[in-house]
């Protein structure tokens, strides 16, 4: 099936090859997918780490992780952290909606290099709420969420602070297909099943920390997968597993590029600002005694975060999604069999 899907894309890609490799824009006004905070810190990026989870913890912040991001080795020396972190209030407020919301949980930091010195963006709520949690909200249903973003960062480097967004910016909550076939819909329609069996009595955070701890590391894996956070969510019966590989970031960046913004277009590693797509979220819930560990189709996550990437750049990497939704899918079978 995954094979005529390439097939029916790559019919798609010659009847549409005029379009080029211009990403679909919406207007200017409509939300981006990330946060751009600060610009141009004069201080080494790991200093701006530190400082950065201090700034969450000292404004009631959870700082579930901090991990070093994939960058296109080969042409880039700039380094990027990402910072993975959620308040309890928003939390609270999300986790009313239902299980879906609870990818909307995690805020993720990046603290990224390049020409201009250290920026630090983050994902954006009022953008991605509104295609997560609820597609009948506003931009501006969620903007209380994103001004407590950028406190943090206000607060921590007032100099540097930046009011800009980045990434795709989207007018629907609802993302559409690429070429009419691929990688759009209602994001509670995405979920694949990764393991569905009877819970035995099992808690959602007891099968979570079993794929925190257990997930296999070594051996033959394209893309690296491995835990990085593990998040408990007790009031509904929901964990969330976070995971990571260094190729897979990688390899997103050098696709995205400069995401269309002209004055990032020249720098040796422009994608490294998307870092805060990453860790993929791995739902663990208990459902009526059963255990359900769910994934977002990987393709349109991927399309949620790198949409600005143009269509051609989709196109041209097929099969990369499905690669790495087979390896999370089979090293989480390996730990819940």
């Amino acid at each position: 099936m995954f094979r005529n899907s390439i097939a029916m894309v790559a019919a798609a890609l010659v009847a549409v090859m005029w379009l080029g490799p211009t990403p679909v824009r919406a207007d200017d006004d409509d939300p981006g997918v990330y946060l751009r905070l600060a610009e141009g810190i004069a201080q080494p990026l790991d200093e701006v780490v530190r400082t950065l989870e201090a700034a969450l913890d000292g404004a009631g912040w959870n700082v579930l992780t901090t991990m070093g991001g994939g960058v296109v080795e080969d042409r880039c020396e700039h380094r990027s952290h990402v910072v993975v972190a959620y308040k309890d209030s928003h939390r609270d407020r999300l986790m009313q909606y239902g299980n879906h919301a609870a990818f909307a949980v995690p805020i993720r930091f990046v603290v990224y290099e390049d020409e201009k010195g250290v920026g630090i963006g983050s994902t954006n709520p009022m953008n991605l709420n509104r295609t997560i949690v609820d597609e009948e909200s506003e931009p501006e249903t969620w903007a209380d969420m994103a001004a407590d973003i950028r406190a943090v960062i206000a607060g921590a480097y007032p100099s540097f602070v930046s009011a800009q967004e980045y990434g795709q910016r989207r007018g629907n909550a609802r993302i559409g297909r690429t070429f009419g076939i691929m990688a759009g819909g209602r994001f509670t329609d995405k979920f694949k099943e990764v393991v569905t069996r009877p819970a035995n009595g099992e808690s959602a955070l007891t099968a979570a920390r079993a794929i925190f701890e257990s997930l296999p590391s070594g051996g033959d894996w394209e893309w690296g997968i491995k835990p990085v956070y593990l998040l408990d969510l007790p009031g509904n019966d929901v964990a969330l597993v976070g995971v990571s590989g260094r190729p897979m970031e990688a390899k997103a960046a050098g696709i995205v590029k400069h995401g269309g913004v002209d004055e990032r277009e020249n720098m040796a590693c422009p994608g490294i600002d998307h870092a805060a797509a990453f860790p993929v979220a791995i739902s663990v819930a208990v459902m009526d005694g059963e255990l359900q560990v769910r994934l977002v189709d990987v393709m349109f996550r991927m399309k949620m975060f790198f949409e600005d990437a143009g269509k051609m750049a989709f196109a041209q990497n097929m099969g990369m999604p499905g690669s790495i939704e087979d390896e999370i899918k089979d090293k989480v079978r390996m730990v819940l069999r």
